[in-house]
């Protein structure tokens, strides 16, 4: 995996600040070395590790977290490992059959890396799962037709609970205590969403630590860049003096 160096953080931080969510991820896939075809292939539980992965070796393997307890709104504080969410991650099965209408098999794909970055321009749920749906439609094995009719809020349903049972790393849900309400809510992990917000803060803070070299000493972005991470608090620290 390529290193990722002060340049290439903010390389993918000013991509990425145009993009979606999930455009984002595929972009932090392929500045560590995965093509962007092959990162739009992985399904994302896949994904997520992958990401857990670059995050480990970004900022180590604690993660300390902020989440909302659903029952009450009180604020969590949650640490985890990086390591143990990516042993959850992995297994997807790539494919599921369900029972539409008349008893006709319909059969879907995993939604993937690719599907996700797919949905930059949608604004509300509904369209964003009746697209997924109809990137994900594949053919049966044994050559039938496929349904195109639409889907019965039954059968959405029953799709959604097989393909989470498919990949069950694409949702991570972390069991929790809350102390002010005693309940114990299930919290969404949103891992490209985290991760992004982690680096965002880097980048910034990058773009600090240049601004300031940069003034006192007339480097250029590049050179500072270029030092090492303990040069450049050296140096910013001599300024404070």
């Amino acid at each position: 995996m390529p290193a990722l160096d002060a340049a290439a953080i903010l390389a993918v931080w000013e991509r990425g600040s145009a993009q979606s969510l999930g455009e984002r991820a595929l972009t932090l896939l392929e500045f560590c070395g995965l093509a962007r075809a092959e990162a739009a292939c992985l399904a994302v539980g896949e994904r997520d590790a992958e990401l857990l992965r670059i995050r480990r070796r970004l900022f180590g393997d604690r993660i300390d977290a902020i989440a909302t307890c659903a029952v009450c709104g009180e604020k969590l504080e949650v640490t985890l490992s990086a390591s143990a969410l990516i042993r959850e991650c992995g297994g997807s099965q790539g494919d599921v059959v369900i029972t539409g209408a008349q008893g006709v098999p319909l059969h879907f794909r995993v939604p993937n890396a690719g599907d996700l970055a797919a949905l930059r321009d949608v604004d509300d749920v509904e369209s964003g799962v009746a697209l997924l749906i109809e990137r994900c439609k594949a053919f049966p094995s044994d050559g039938a037709e496929r349904a195109d009719a639409a889907l019965s809020a039954d059968v959405i349903a029953a799709l959604e609970d097989a393909l989470c049972a498919a990949d069950p790393g694409a949702e991570l849900l972390l069991a929790s205590r809350c102390p002010a309400c005693g309940g114990d809510p299930q919290v969404l992990f949103d891992m490209p969403s985290f991760l992004w917000r982690e680096t965002t803060a880097l980048a910034r803070e990058m773009l600090w630590d240049v601004h300031e070299l940069a003034l006192a000493y007339g480097w250029s972005e590049d050179a500072i860049l270029r030092l090492s991470p303990a040069r450049r608090q050296f140096y910013l620290s001599v300024l404070q003096r």
